[in-house]
């Protein structure tokens, strides 16, 4: 089963985006974590196939998000993160794109808010099948 970790501040969004992910495949296990905190301690304790991010995760974290994602690299987490982000000025894209790329990675899964339901998907689906060593 695949293992999916949504990091958003709003919770009727983070709902919503794990319901979307639900219809599509029910056999997905979700958490939701509210906080750049809990989402540090979650994935901590949990491997997680595939992390939804905000960049902002609000409470001052304006840029929550690409600190997790850090994070998660210093930690030699390497699956996909997926950031989703009403910020439309590049500058947060190239800085999630820089990340991995100072790793030799070249994964870009930036989906900018408000996403429909069938972009969203089709990013979940990539940035899995990326994943799947082949």
């Amino acid at each position: 089963m695949t293992s999916i970790a949504i990091v958003e501040d709003h919770e009727v969004v983070g709902e919503w985006v794990a319901e979307w992910l639900r219809e599509d495949d029910p056999t997905f296990i979700i958490d939701l974590f509210p906080t750049r905190a809990a989402a540090e301690a979650g994935l901590a304790a949990k491997r997680y196939d595939l992390v939804m991010t905000n960049i902002d995760l609000g409470g001052g974290d304006e840029t929550g998000g690409i600190k997790l994602i850090q994070t998660l690299l210093d930690r030699g987490h390497l699956r996909p993160v997926i950031v989703f982000s009403g910020f439309d000025d590049g500058a947060y894209r190239d800085a999630v794109v820089d990340l991995y790329r100072d790793r030799g990675i070249a994964w870009d899964y930036y989906l900018l808010k408000p996403a429909g339901h069938d972009a969203m998907l089709a990013l979940v689906r990539r940035a899995l099948a990326d994943a799947t060593p082949s």
